[in-house]
Formats: C-alpha cells, sequence, structure tokens
C-alpha cells in the first residue's frame, strides 16, 4: 500500500534529524499516479535537502526525472556529493527515441558535488553543477553516432567546464562493431595543446578513431589510465607515433598498445621516440611490426620505459627471441630500470620444438610469467 509505505518513510525521515541523507528513488514510485507520487515523495524529503548526501534516481521516465529536477529549482543541496541520474531505457535508443532527451539547464545548487552519473540523459554542460566534479560519468548509446568534430566539442566541454575532473568516462551502451574504419594519414600537429593536469581516469567509447580529433591538442600530464571502445586500454596507429613523440601528451600512462604496419612501416620509425615520451608505461603491447622495426624497438626498450613491468608482442612478422633475451638481461643489469616480470609473444616464433624449450627455460629464470605462442600453440 502505497500510503502506508509513505508513512513508513516519514517515520524513518523524522528520526534521522541530525544526520546526512541518502536519498534512492526508482521506477516503482511512479507506476501509477506519477504526478501525485512526484508531489508525495517531494514532499516528504524536500524540507531535507540540506540533509542530502547522495541522490540516486534510477530506471525513472524521463518526464519524471525532468518533475523532480524541477522541483528542486532555485534550491541549495549544501551537502550532496553524488548524483546519479538513470532514465528508463539505460541509455539504449530505439526508432521512437533516436535521441537522448536532454534536462537542460540544472538550477539547483550543490557546491560540494563531486559524482555524478547520467545515463539516458544529458543535461547543459555549463550548469554549475560540473563546476568542481571529481568524476563524470556519462552513458547513452547517442555517444555511438558522434563524429570527430562533435566529439572533440564535447570532450574539450566537459574539461573546461570541470576543471578539476580526475575521471571522466564516456560509454555507448550499442555493442563494438566488429570492423571499423581506419584512417590512414598524420594527425595535424598542434603548437598550442591545452593541458588537463587533474585527468587521471579516461574512459571513451566513441566508435572508431574519433579521439583522434582531440588528441593533437591536448596533454594529460596526470592520466594513469585511459581506455577506448570498452578495452583495458587505448590502442595507437602507426599514425599516432609523430604525436606521442613531439607532444608527450601521456607522460603518466601506464598502459597502452601500439600498433605498427609491416607492409607501409610509414611511420613506425618514430617508435622509438614516441616510446621515449612513455616514461611511466608499466604495460605494453607491440601489435604487427616487422622483424626490424621490433628489433628496434626491443634495444630502444633495453633502457626506455623505466617501470615496464609487463611486454606482449603480438602478431609481428618474426620475432627475433634473441633480440627479446637481449633486452631481458638489459634491464635486469641497467640501474634505474625495473626488470621486465610477465611476457608475452603471440605469434612471429620459427623455432624447432627443442630450441622452443630451451629458450622458454632460460626466460623463466629472468622473468616471473612467460607465455611463448607459436602456430603450432603454446608452449
Amino acid at each position: 500500500e502505497p500510503r502506508l509505505s509513505m508513512e513508513r518513510y516519514a517515520t524513518r525521515v523524522e528520526r534521522s534529524k541530525g544526520f546526512q541523507l541518502d536519498i534512492s528513488i526508482n521506477g516503482k514510485a511512479f507506476a501509477k499516479s506519477a504526478i501525485a507520487n512526484v508531489e508525495a515523495i517531494m514532499g516528504l524529503i524536500g524540507p531535507h535537502v540540506e540533509r542530502w548526501r547522495s541522490l540516486r534516481i534510477d530506471h525513472v521516465p524521463f518526464r519524471h526525472i525532468r518533475m523532480l529536477c524541477d522541483h528542486l529549482g532555485g534550491r541549495s543541496l549544501s551537502l550532496l556529493e553524488s548524483l546519479r541520474v538513470v532514465e528508463s531505457s539505460g541509455g539504449f535508443r530505439d526508432l521512437k527515441r533516436p535521441e537522448c532527451e536532454s534536462l537542460g539547464w540544472l538550477g539547483f545548487d550543490a557546491p560540494k558535488l563531486k559524482e555524478l552519473e547520467l545515463t539516458g540523459v544529458v543535461a547543459a554542460f555549463d550548469s554549475p553543477l560540473f563546476h568542481n566534479l571529481d568524476a563524470l560519468y556519462l552513458t547513452d548509446d547517442t555517444y555511438s553516432r558522434f563524429r570527430p568534430p562533435a566529439a572533440n566539442e564535447l570532450i574539450r566541454q566537459l574539461l573546461q567546464q570541470s576543471p578539476h575532473l580526475k575521471r571522466l568516462y564516456v560509454k555507448c551502451t550499442l555493442p563494438d562493431p566488429i570492423l571499423s574504419i581506419r584512417r590512414r594519414f598524420p594527425l595535424p600537429l598542434d603548437e598550442n595543446t591545452v593541458s588537463y593536469p587533474s585527468l587521471v581516469d579516461l574512459a571513451l567509447d566513441f566508435r572508431g578513431t574519433t579521439y583522434d580529433a582531440f588528441l593533437p591538442s591536448a596533454s594529460f600530464p596526470a592520466l594513469r589510465s585511459f581506455r577506448t571502445g570498452g578495452k583495458p586500454g587505448i590502442t595507437l596507429d602507426g599514425w599516432h607515433f609523430p604525436l606521442l613523440a613531439r607532444n608527450s601528451p601521456f607522460p603518466a600512462l601506464k598502459k597502452i598498445s601500439l600498433t605498427g604496419d609491416p607492409y607501409d612501416p610509414e611511420y613506425d620509425h618514430q617508435l622509438a621516440d614516441a616510446l621515449s615520451g612513455l616514461a611511466s608505461l608499466e604495460h605494453l603491447e607491440l601489435r604487427s611490426f616487422s622483424k626490424t622495426q621490433l628489433a628496434d624497438a626491443l634495444q630502444i626498450l633495453g633502457y626506455s620505459c623505466p617501470q615496464l613491468k609487463g611486454l606482449a608482442l603480438s602478431r609481428c612478422t618474426r620475432v627475433d627471441l634473441d633480440k627479446v633475451r637481449s633486452l631481458v638481461d638489459t634491464r635486469l643489469r641497467v640501474d634505474g630500470v625495473t626488470a621486465l616480470r610477465k611476457l608475452r609473444v603471440y605469434r612471429g616464433i620459427y623455432l624447432d620444438f627443442q630450441e622452443l624449450v630451451d629458450t622458454r627455460a632460460w626466460f623463466k629464470e629472468r622473468v616471473e610469467d612467460v607465455t611463448l605462442f607459436t602456430h603450432d600453440g603454446w608452449v
């Protein structure tokens, strides 16, 4: 019985005087008599907004979210630290509702708000709510349709409106397509880069290489984690190497995958300079490099990337395991660099079985975790 539930909640709120409140509202409250229920809910909790510590609106229809926000217009939620708004669609779009609906300007004040999550809805990103955020999470299918200029503008606006932002996630609910069109020309290098010194965690779910639109003009000196397309790290291709070499946009990044092109290695010769700008890197994947370019990279890695702990070599045309041995040995002897703890080689190995067994034994004496994968299987 809704009336009895409201009475129980009223009793709880009354007894909580002097304590901060964590408010949670879900879609069940609006199954019937939505307008009356909004009035009842806000009549119950509205007088106590100065005690709200968090507000969660979970899987509620957009029009009811709009009503709840309107009731908060002009109010000051002085202790609010976390706000989560999830529209009933969960961010999935269909032909009837192809676009994400906007709450517009959020007209209430929350000076201590640090974490904001919007799923299935957007808001005017120049609202004061965005100014002091530490974490921002945006989820909707709409972002999958963003072209590079729109994505660039969105990221630029969010980072400028929230100068203290540490974590930014922009996620699509659609599955990532198996095939994506990859550009094959160099990125323009921007002399006037903008630095975002607070950001430590960035996850972008735009399709393809939409992030190419802002990388040439941005620097992230504290960024430790950069994930794209739902993957655990970012993959950059040969045309990014001049950018990494010249701008060094990720000096604090911990994990990255770099992809070459053995049939068109136009930019691979800049790999050495690209690696030199990744001073904090702990996990590196080198993928699809020719034998020559990979050999050069392995020699460089004996001294660069001083914090490197894990190395994966994937689908390179041919891996010279003597060069890998030299890398492992060098990092054990050189001061100021860490020893490798994890080594993965996927394909590109051409040894007979006994040579492979002996080679793996050599590595196991020096590297904690070793996997060698040939065309015939794992060793």
